[in-house]
């Protein structure tokens, strides 16, 4: 897929999918789960009840600041969207709301992963973030390792099992850019095994022979398949949020990217993510797609990979033409407007709309 990077003139543009609609919200009380409910046009909010098990006192004086403020800029940007709101900020990913005192409830959350290269960038729920960090996440990181092992990049010591003519060992390795060091073998087999690959590795080293059978791999880098994919995808959808904020993600396509992040075991979108050949891990873009019209969406890269997102209403449709594309092989030649990646939560859509609709939204005359 080539990327063509254009900046559109600024004029004004009707969203195609009319505005976004400002309603009372209903406040509906569950006193069985000691939470509430917020309804309104663009979703249900959740409200959440209880004392968090952080303090945020406790916190550092820079980390509680921080938390503070970003609790602060969310709560007037979801009042933005969402009028007559008590201040409450919302998880962007299950969207349970939460109140002042609970900001103890609330992470600082690196996007992407932190190892992953991410920075801290939004705040999202203790529980989400918790259960990211052990699933997706992890198997994100578990996906680096091996293609750093694979690209001879390891700057750590990692174990593996290696087999050396019949004898199969755990061993930690330490790998360098031209050179691969078994460390230490013998504290992690029996006896006879240890002595029998020490055996192996002697003769080897003393006949300089190379006819000899030797096999490595990974023991704990084996990850899910599909897994790392969906941390990429929350990540971007978490950027995503921090650059457009919540009149952008209340939105219903963005219903079935919420549900593919909670469920990664399922393959509920077909096709979200693309390759790019020697793009730095560092690299960070996100662009609005303009043409062709019918992949009108949110690109981002994380490093050596393209996420889609739908932006618009009427693109929910987006995965389904993109995988057609995906199964008939087609090129495409995309124009995009290129937009900073977000250091800080600044939510554009929701204190400024009709400036980004004007600036994004390609002209349909």
């Amino acid at each position: 897929m080539i990327l063509h990077i254009t900046i559109p003139r600024l004029m004004p543009i009707r969203l195609a999918g009319g505005p976004l609609r400002e309603t009372t919200p209903s406040w509906s009380p569950t006193a069985k789960t000691g939470r509430s409910r917020i309804k309104t046009a663009l979703g249900t909010i959740r409200f959440r009840h209880g004392t968090p098990s952080i303090d945020i006192n406790a916190m550092e004086t820079s980390e509680k600041a921080a938390t503070s403020d970003w609790f602060d800029l969310g709560a007037k940007a979801l009042r933005q969207t969402v009028k007559d709101l008590p201040e409450l900020y919302a998880c962007p990913l299950c969207l349970h709301g939460f109140e002042r005192e609970q900001i103890g409830y609330l992470t600082r959350e690196h996007v992407p992963p932190a190892c992953f290269g991410g920075e801290k960038l939004i705040l999202t729920c203790g529980e989400c973030n918790t259960r990211a960090r052990h699933s997706i996440d992890a198997e994100l990181g578990k996906f680096i390792h091996l293609r750093k092992f694979v690209r001879r990049e390891m700057d750590e010591m990692r174990q593996y099992k290696v087999t050396m003519n019949g004898t199969t060992a755990n061993v930690l390795v330490r790998f360098g850019s031209d050179k691969c060091e078994v460390v230490d073998f013998s504290n992690r087999n029996s006896p006879v095994v240890s002595a029998d690959l020490r055996n192996h590795l002697d003769i080897a080293s003393a006949t300089a022979s190379l006819d000899w059978g030797f096999k490595m791999s990974p023991v704990q880098d084996r990850y899910r398949i599909g897994w790392p994919e969906v941390s990429l995808l929350r990540a971007v959808y978490l950027a995503a949020f921090a650059k457009f904020g919540y009149a952008y993600i209340m939105r219903p396509a963005l219903d079935t990217v919420r549900k593919q992040i909670r469920q990664p075991e399922k393959r509920l979108i077909k096709y979200f993510l693309t390759p790019v050949v020697d793009a730095p891990d560092e690299t960070r873009v996100i662009a609005y797609v303009q043409k062709p019209e019918w992949m009108r969406c949110l690109m981002a890269q994380i490093g050596q990979f393209r996420i889609f997102l739908p932006f618009f209403d009427e693109e929910a449709s987006l995965y389904k033409r993109l995988s057609e594309a995906h199964n008939n092989r087609e090129k495409t030649k995309v124009s995009a407007t290129l937009l900073p990646w977000p250091r800080t939560p600044e939510f554009l859509l929701d204190f400024h709309k009709a400036a980004v609709v004007r600036r994004l939204r390609p002209s349909d005359s």
